[in-house]
């Protein structure tokens, strides 16, 4: 089973079905014996593949379960308002907002030292920051760095 699954332990649902597609294929093969079919009964064994129809029947209805299950279960995002109400009271540079990630924990790591992944923000330090922004940071990015505690 494991072999199976490539590359990951398979979970229940699909060890079920594999067992009941492997239960199906003994069950044709018993019902070949009983009925003295016995060359049909020796082919059987020819089916035990990971191309077989029924397996591959199986399989997909199991990706599209889990499919389904993941797409209602997905939580949609939350519009970043917190944000839109902080960037008026950041402070410039030129015509730039002052990136927040810069100043946090986790960082901003734009295209080059110094530049930010955002082109209308920019990496520099306040004279203050507004407590909103604070609380934002310490929120969403770890905090402030420890450079720029004294804001």
């Amino acid at each position: 089973m494991e072999q199976f699954a490539v590359s990951s332990r398979p979970d229940g649902s699909i060890s079920n079905s594999l067992v009941s597609w492997i239960d199906y294929k003994l069950g044709k093969f018993r019902g070949e014996i009983i009925a003295t079919n016995l060359q049909t009964a020796a082919l059987i064994a020819n089916e035990f593949t990971r191309n077989d129809d029924l397996l591959m029947e199986r399989v997909q209805a199991h990706h599209e379960r889990q499919l389904t299950a993941l797409v209602t279960s997905k939580t949609t995002r939350a519009p970043d308002a917190p944000r839109a109400n902080i960037s008026p009271l950041l402070p410039k540079q030129g015509n730039k907002t002052l990136c927040m990630r810069y100043l946090s924990k986790k960082g901003c790591n734009g295209p080059a030292p110094g530049q930010c992944f955002d082109p209308n923000r920019a990496h520099f330090k306040p004279l203050a920051l507004p407590p909103d922004a604070k609380t934002f940071i310490d929120k969403n990015f770890l905090g402030l760095a420890s450079e720029f505690q004294d804001l």
